[in-house]
C-alpha cells in the first residue's frame, strides 16, 4: 500500500527554531522524518509519496535520507509551490493523479511502529474502504503521560484512506470547509480499537523523550509470553539509554557472551552458592539476548548477520552453560553426571545442527529473522498432531526468555540437579522433534519452489505458507 507523507512549510517552525532542527530531530538515534518513512516501508509500504514544500530541495532531503535508502521503499518526491494542507481541496487536487486508490496518510511527525500500523492497513483489505484508529481519550483510561500531553488532532494520526471517497469530500468541501477532518469524522472509516494512542506526534523535546518511550514498550513481539516481557520491561531503562549512543546490537550480543563465561565458570565451581551466581550471571547474560533485539528493532540497526549472530550466541551459551553445569556437578557428585552431560552435549550439537537446517527451510538466507513467526504458523497447520501438541509442551526448553528464569530459580534453591536432568530430556527433545518437522518443511520448500504455469516465476515462499 503507497504511503503518502507532506512536509510542512519552513514558516511553520517560525516559533521552534530551525525548520530543519524539527525535520531531523533524533529520536532514539534515529532522524524524525527517516524514522517515518522506514517505518512504512516495515509496514509494507509499496511506495513512498513525499510532498515538498518550497524553499527545500529533493537533493537535500535526498542528503538526510542517504544512510536509510536501503531500507526504504521506492520514494517518490513531489515538490509543490506551496506546502500542503490536507484539508484544502486544492491541494488534493493537485495530486490526484499520482495517488492510488488506497492509500496510508502518515503524517510526517507522528511516530508509530509497524504493528499498529499494519493493523490500519489489514483492516482495510478486509473492508475495502478507509481505517483510522479508535483509542479512549479524556475518560480516564489513557496513561499517565498521555494524559498530561496535548490531544493529538485527528488528522495528526495515520489513517487509510479511500481515493475515491476522500475525493467525494474534497469536491464537497470546495466552499472552504477542512477536507480531510470532515472526511474522517463524517464518513464511515473503519475504526480500529486500541488501549492507547496509535503514536507520538513529535513537537517538542518532552514529546521526544514520550516517543522514545512508546517506541521501547513496543519493541516486543507478537509472541512474546509471560517471562519475554517481564524480562523487557527490566531491559527498557537500557535499551532507551543505548539508544542515544554509538553502541550497535551486535556489540550488545557479544558482550552477553562474557557473562555466560562468566556464569559457566561459577557453575564449574560445584557448591551451592557458586550455582547460584552462576544463575544469576546467565539470567543477566539473557537480559542482553532482550537487549540487543529491541535495540536493533528500534533503532533500524537489524540485519541478516545480527540475526545470525544471535543464533550463534544462544547455541555457544548453551553450551558453556552445560558445560559448566557437568564440571560442577562432577566435582560435587561425581562421574555419574559426566554420563549425563555426554547425553546432553550430544543432544545439544545435534540441536544446534537440526535447527541450523531448519531456518535453512523455513526462512530465507536474507530473512532468518522470520524463523520463529514462520515456525509458528507451520506448526499450527499440524495442530491436529500429538506430535505437534508433544512439541508446543517441550517448546519452554527451547525458548532462553524461560529458560533463564528456571536456571536462576533450581540454582537458588538448590536442585540444579532436576534441572540437569530435565534439559537433558529436552535436548533430546529438541533434536529429534526439529527432524521430524523437517520432513514437512522440506515439502512445502519444494511446492513453493514450483514455476507458475503462466509466468513461469517462481511462487514466493510467504504466499505457500499464508505469511504477510
Amino acid at each position: 500500500m503507497q504511503t503518502l507523507t507532506a512536509l510542512p512549510g519552513p514558516s511553520a517552525f517560525e516559533t521552534r527554531g530551525k525548520w530543519e532542527r524539527d525535520l531531523l530531530r533524533k529520536v532514539s538515534g534515529v532522524p524524525l522524518i527517516a524514522r517515518t518513512l522506514v517505518t512504512a516501508t516495515r509496514n509494507g509500504a509499496s511506495s513512498l509519496l513525499v510532498l515538498l514544500p518550497p524553499g527545500y530541495t529533493e537533493a537535500e532531503l535526498s542528503r538526510h535520507l542517504e544512510a536509510f535508502r536501503s531500507k526504504m521503499a521506492p520514494l517518490e518526491v513531489v515538490p509543490l509551490e506551496k506546502p500542503f494542507d490536507p484539508n484544502c481541496a486544492a491541494d488534493w487536487e493537485a495530486i490526484r493523479g499520482r495517488l492510488e486508490p488506497f492509500f496510508l496518510w502518515l503524517p510526517w511527525n507522528c511516530v508509530s511502529d509497524k504493528r499498529r500500523l499494519s493493523r490500519l492497513t489489514q483492516a482495510s483489505q478486509r473492508t475495502s474502504r478507509g481505517a483510522r484508529f479508535d483509542w479512549p481519550r479524556g475518560n480516564g483510561q489513557e496513561r499517565a503521560e498521555e494524559r498530561a500531553a496535548p490531544a493529538p488532532a485527528v488528522d495528526e494520526m495515520p489513517l487509510v484512506l479511500e481515493k475515491a471517497s476522500l475525493y467525494q469530500r474534497a469536491r464537497a468541501e470546495k466552499s472552504g470547509g477542512p477536507v480531510l477532518k470532515n472526511h474522517i469524522v463524517q464518513d464511515k472509516l473503519e475504526p480500529i480499537p486500541l488501549r492507547s494512542a496509535p503514536g507520538i506526534v513529535v513537537r517538542t523535546a518532552e514529546d521526544v523523550s514520550r516517543a522514545e518511550k512508546d517506541l521501547v514498550r513496543w519493541s516486543g513481539k507478537d509472541w512474546d509470553g509471560v517471562y519475554s516481557q517481564f524480562n523487557r520491561r527490566l531491559c527498557r531503562p537500557v535499551v532507551r539509554w543505548l539508544s542515544k549512543t554509538p553502541v550497535t546490537p551486535n556489540q550488545v550480543t557479544l558482550s552477553g557472551l562474557l557473562f555466560v563465561l562468566l556464569s559457566g565458570y561459577a557453575f564449574a565451581q560445584g557448591y551451592h552458592a557458586a550455582y547460584a551466581l552462576g544463575g544469576l550471571l546467565y539470567f543477566l547474560s539473557v537480559q542482553f539476548d532482550e537487549i540487543d533485539g529491541m535495540l536493533a528493532r528500534v533503532t533500524f540497526r537489524d540485519s541478516p548477520f545480527g540475526c545470525w549472530l544471535e543464533h550463534f550466541a544462544d547455541s555457544a551459551s548453551y553450551v558453556v552453560l552445560y558445560i559448566g553445569i557437568t564440571i560442577g556437578l562432577y566435582r560435587e557428585s561425581g562421574p555419574f553426571w559426566l554420563a549425563v552431560g555426554g547425553v546432553l552435549m550430544t543432544s545439544m550439537l545435534l540441536s544446534i545442527l537440526v535447527v541450523g537446517y531448519q531456518r535453512t527451510l523455513v526462512a530465507e538466507a536474507d530473512k532468518p529473522e522470520q524463523y520463529l513467526i514462520r515456525l509458528y504458523n507451520n506448526l499450527e497447520k499440524e495442530s491436529h498432531s500429538r506430535v505437534w501438541r508433544w512439541a508446543r509442551e517441550a517448546q519452554f526448553v527451547m525458548k532462553k526468555a524461560v529458560f533463564a528464569h528456571h536456571v536462576l530459580w533450581f540454582s537458588v534453591l538448590g536442585i540444579i540437579k532436576v534441572h540437569y536432568l530435565i534439559s537433558t530430556l529436552g535436548a533430546v527433545l529438541i533434536w529429534t522433534l526439529a527432524l521430524y518437522y523437517n520432513r514437512l518443511f522440506r515439502a512445502q520448500k519444494k511446492q513453493a519452489a514450483m514455476l507458475l504455469p503462466s509466468t513461469g516465476r517462481a511462487l514466493p515462499a510467504n504466499q505457500m505458507e499464508g505469511d504477510s
